[in-house]
């Protein structure tokens, strides 16, 4: 017993008020070693929700996964108050706190410690834990009766089961009372008779005599003019009157219905004008959100184009206004702007790649000391925990801890003799190398060397000792095929350079292919991209080229192929321009389009006959722009081939976003 109420006495009690709904408090037990995370996960159990969906609030302030309960604040009786809510994604989802489901899960516990407030001999007011076990004391109701119902298939019971007699008592009851009459309604028969005389059939022998008395029967008949059946009907019209019916019937039913529709008309629109607004506005936040902070090479681009631009405006200004030296002076004045923009979005781009790399260094670590894993019997999950994952999680650590900057020497220095232990064991050129560096570092950080001077070094450190925590079978399975840069010389893997379409070689890596063209906001021609992929999966067409072709591609087409105009009404706004097909029972192609704008588009793809509606001057200035189109893309059929033979054409250019 003394074990018991030692475990007993390590409970905490505490008590839940659902939000929203201040009658009904839940108060549950539970150990001291609990955290948050662990009751939430115990309540979200007993309502039947996902743990993630709670949230728990104490004095306005929201309580994180990691505190423990014995770390919350306590009440006067020793009691943890906490609120429960829900967080907006399960409110979207319409998920409810509700209490039926949670009392159909409840379970009262068999012990519980109750606080109880009291005065010691002092006069001092305390507290006393007292444990109190819960007997069951229910009785189990004996059946005295009931009845089946045959259409709801409800079973109904008398109502001496709803009480809880002794058992004298039952016996009693049973004896004298075993019937239905106390949810049976009591029948009788009584006599009634109508309001005036009327005329009935009497169903005796033909040979007996029915003698009916005239004294009480006043009724004077009088004769009529005699009526045909025909001009009853008529005079009735029984037919003219139906249709009469059904026409306002109908009438009525299609009132309803134009009304019903209408209703469900001005709800979808609001619900389109709606999302459309949102769509409107994520677009423009993410579009301020990319100029603001830049992350993407997109992002980038779309900043070094805006300043191109800019600075072909300014220089357009300047030229009109000013002359002579002024004009120098105020060119030389947009050139610093222009160094100081483009400076500051290399300092961006530059720390970007700096969060980049060090994302991807983490999850490479994570990669290697995660555990081996394999489907075994009856598709059960094994995992095994071998040496070289133990031995990379331990060096990850270290890892985190040596790219930490640190101000104390001491601190520095008991690192890096933690390194050079944890490496002992091992003898390999690696780590030759980096004991190296790490002697290195001890010497300068003895002749107290500044931190900006072994910056270079450290990071040194960082690269080597991240070579040595990647073991030998990672290496060999993330080798991959390297090419020379014609530009910078460097030896660099495949995925490192530049690709488009029209390329039949590696050349450049994509920072130098990145500094030899211009910056361009390629987000226009990303649309029509994306519109022509649309338009082709709601065709079914089969061919690749529209999911081959890049942005840089459409640019291409749509700028030298067909001069950034449409061939109708020479509109040269390029947000404005379409690609549509220009035969349209064949699939697109660089050399099946036709630039015309959005309008002009909708139009030509209800074209059946082109040669009844294009004249002869369009369609030749077509062939000879389909021509230039076909020698330039001729290599792109056999990359169509060979996508649509493998069945992977499907999977290119697919983006939720997109579609």
């Amino acid at each position: 017993m003394s074990s018991v109420a030692a475990e007993i006495n390590q409970t905490i009690t505490v008590k839940i008020q659902i939000a929203d709904d201040t009658e009904n408090v839940i108060a549950l037990n539970f150990p001291d070693n609990f955290n948050v995370e662990n009751l939430k996960e115990d309540v979200s159990k007993k309502f039947l929700i996902k743990p993630e969906n709670l949230l728990v609030f104490q004095n306005d302030e929201e309580i994180k996964n990691n505190h423990f309960l014995t770390e919350l604040k306590l009440n006067d009786f020793g009691i943890i108050e906490i609120l429960l809510k829900l967080n907006d994604v399960a409110i979207e989802d319409g998920i409810k706190l509700d209490n039926s489901v949670y009392y159909s899960s409840f379970t009262l516990p068999d012990i519980i410690t109750v606080h109880v407030p009291f005065e010691d001999e002092n006069g001092l007011q305390t507290t006393k834990d007292l444990v109190v076990e819960i007997e069951n004391k229910t009785i189990k109701k004996p059946f005295l009766g009931g009845f089946f119902h045959k259409k709801t298939k409800i079973e109904y019971h008398h109502a001496f089961t709803q009480t809880g007699p002794t058992i004298d008592q039952i016996q009693k009851v049973k004896e004298e009372k075993s019937s239905r009459d106390t949810q049976t309604i009591e029948l009788r028969q009584i006599s009634i008779d109508t309001s005036k005389d009327e005329s009935t059939q009497y169903f005796g022998d033909a040979n007996e005599t029915l003698f009916i008395t005239t004294t009480t029967d006043n009724e004077l008949m009088t004769n009529k003019d005699f009526e045909t059946f025909e001009d009853l009907q008529l005079r009735i019209n029984m037919v003219e009157k139906v249709k009469l019916i059904q026409r306002n019937f109908r009438l009525c039913r299609l009132k309803k219905c134009i009304r019903e529709c209408a209703s469900e008309f001005r709800r979808i629109s609001a619900i389109k004008k709606k999302q459309e607004e949102r769509i409107k506005q994520d677009y423009i936040n993410a579009n301020r959100k990319s100029e603001n902070f830049p992350r993407t090479k997109k992002d980038f681009d779309v900043l070094f184009s805006q300043i191109a631009t800019w600075k072909e405006t300014e220089t357009k200004r300047i030229s009109k206004e000013f002359t002579g030296p002024t004009r120098v002076i105020e060119i030389q004045a947009l050139l610093e702007k222009e160094i100081q923009l483009l400076n500051g979005i290399e300092k961006r781009r530059l720390e970007i790649q700096e969060e980049i790399q060090a994302a991807r260094q983490d999850r490479i670590l994570k990669q290697c000391g995660e555990p081996v894993k394999w489907i075994g019997y009856r598709n059960t999950l094994i995992e095994m925990d071998t040496i070289r994952t133990q031995r990379a999680r331990k060096l990850t650590e270290l890892f985190a801890l040596l790219r930490q900057p640190m101000k104390n020497l001491d601190d520095r220095l008991r690192l890096l003799n933690d390194i050079s232990e944890a490496l002992c064991n091992e003898n390999t050129s690696r780590i030759i190398e980096l004991e190296n560096l790490f002697e290195r570092e001890r010497e300068l950080l003895r002749c107290k060397v500044s931190d900006d001077t072994l910056k270079i070094l450290r990071e040194r450190q960082l690269v080597v000792f991240l070579d040595v925590i990647k073991d030998d079978e990672y290496n060999k399975s993330k080798k991959s095929i390297t090419h020379i840069c014609e530009k910078c010389k460097a030896v660099l893997p495949v995925k490192n350079f530049a690709m488009h379409s029209k390329q039949k070689y590696y050349d450049l890596c994509q920072k130098c292919a990145s500094l030899k063209s211009s910056k361009t906001d390629l987000s226009v021609y990303r649309a029509i991209l994306r519109g022509i992929q649309r338009d082709e999966r709601k065709r079914g067409a089969f061919s690749s080229f529209a999911f081959i072709i890049q942005e840089t591609d459409v640019r291409h087409i749509i700028e030298n192929i067909w001069h950034g105009i449409s061939i109708l009404s020479q509109c040269n706004v390029t947000s404005d321009l379409r690609l549509c097909r220009w035969n349209i029972d064949e699939e697109w192609s660089p050399w099946n389009c036709i630039c015309l704008t959005d309008t002009e588009a909708r139009i030509h793809v209800k074209c059946c006959n082109l040669e009844s509606i294009y004249g002869e001057k369009i369609m030749a200035e077509c062939r000879s722009r389909h021509s230039l189109a076909k020698s330039t893309y001729k290599h792109l059929k056999k990359i169509d081939s060979s996508f649509v033979e493998s069945g992977n054409w499907h999977e290119c250019g697919i983006n939720d976003k997109i579609v």
